[in-house]
């Protein structure tokens, strides 16, 4: 993007640590930002920052086209939001049924975080769901509950007519033995509050602030070196950490140091610093400038979940071995940050297809 210091302000404004913009923005300017909205699927949050600077200056606002067709964007949104706020729901109760209690992850719990739950831009529901992985596969056999692609940590099921869903067996992993050990530990530790933490307006359980300052650090980890971290979870995490105290904030990053992400941690504050001007006392920890610089860069470069990287062709990508080619050179830009992760990668993924052949998941 031309401009990042206005996206970046647009952003401050939609969240309420900034009240207006450096300069007002030219009509190829508007379009650019919501261009980078659509980019890092922020369309309804910066919406509500557009409102805000309209109702103090009626001048500063896009063209209005464009702000019509932002506003329809926006009115989509919504209403999956609703859609997806009603599934999750059912699927709490589906399980329930099952005598199986469950836990959304991110997504629509995220969503309570932010001043309009509803503009936060939805992908599909994770339902963490309590018991082992042959516990939950058999109790969808015998439900007659369609589902493929089991992996070591979720399953794609088919439960509800144009809601995608993923049940998971555990929230995330890391590619670190060591690591994810602990990991998996720290989710035991805290698995029974977060299937208790039941919301009755929603009508389903969903994970607490102080179990997301940890799992979403862990998942947008994961993601930046599989696909690719976008500015959405930035946001994500943005609201997380404005939802802990100080006690909490503590003991997420000494779990989070302990798994071996607090690097990534580092990284991540100096980017929340940059692009929403956190206050460094609602940090987990100092950020890394060298470190953050180029993690703020990747996220401004691939989007949403790496979705609009050009730097490669995704279009030739016919075999899972083609796809991970292409992913050892992300490897290897981001060894050099994140070396305790990164270099476990390899090992982890013949691993994995050995443990799905195995299984019969291939």
């Amino acid at each position: 993007m031309k401009n990042r210091t206005l996206f970046f302000e647009l952003i401050q404004v939609a969240i309420g640590e900034k009240d207006s913009l450096s300069k007002t923005p030219t009509n190829e300017e508007w379009q650019c930002l919501y261009d980078e909205a659509i980019r890092q699927s922020l369309v309804g949050l910066l919406l509500s920052g557009v409102e805000r600077l309209y109702e103090q200056d009626a001048s500063v606002k896009p063209p209005l086209k464009l702000f019509y067709e932002w506003v329809g964007s926006v009115a989509q949104i919504e209403q999956k939001n609703k859609k997806l706020n009603t599934a999750a729901a059912q699927l709490n109760s589906v399980f329930k049924d099952g005598n199986l209690r469950s836990c959304v992850l991110k997504g629509q719990g995220l969503a309570t975080l932010y001043p309009e739950p509803l503009r936060r831009q939805p992908g599909d529901i994770d339902l963490w769901v309590e018991g082992s992985r042959e516990n939950t596969l058999s109790f969808l056999k015998k439900s007659f509950l369609g589902f493929d692609h089991v992996v070591i940590h979720h399953v794609d099921a088919h439960i509800i007519d144009g809601v995608e869903s993923e049940i998971h067996f555990m929230p995330i992993w890391l590619h670190n033995p060591i690591h994810n050990g602990r990991l998996q530990n720290f989710f035991k530790e805290h698995a029974d509050e977060e299937f208790s933490h039941f919301d009755q307006q929603l009508g389903f359980c969903y994970s607490t602030a102080a179990f997301n300052g940890v799992y979403i650090l862990v998942h947008n980890f994961h993601h930046l070196l599989e696909e690719g971290v976008g500015m959405r979870q930035v946001i994500d995490y943005y609201y997380v950490l404005k939802h802990l105290s100080d006690s909490e904030r503590k003991n997420v990053f000494d779990n989070v140091n302990r798994i071996g992400c607090g690097k990534f941690a580092e990284s991540l504050m100096y980017v929340l610093g940059e692009v929403c001007a956190l206050d460094r006392s609602l940090m987990i920890c100092e950020p890394s400038v060298k470190r953050g610089k180029r993690l703020l860069s990747e996220i401004m470069q691939t989007g949403n979940f790496g979705q609009f990287d050009n730097r490669f062709d995704r279009s030739v990508e016919r075999t899972a071995y083609s796809r991970n080619r292409r992913k050892s050179t992300r490897w290897l830009q981001l060894a050099k940050d994140y070396p305790s992760e990164v270099l476990c990668i390899p090992v982890w993924k013949l691993w994995h297809w050995c443990w799905r052949k195995c299984k019969g998941y291939v």
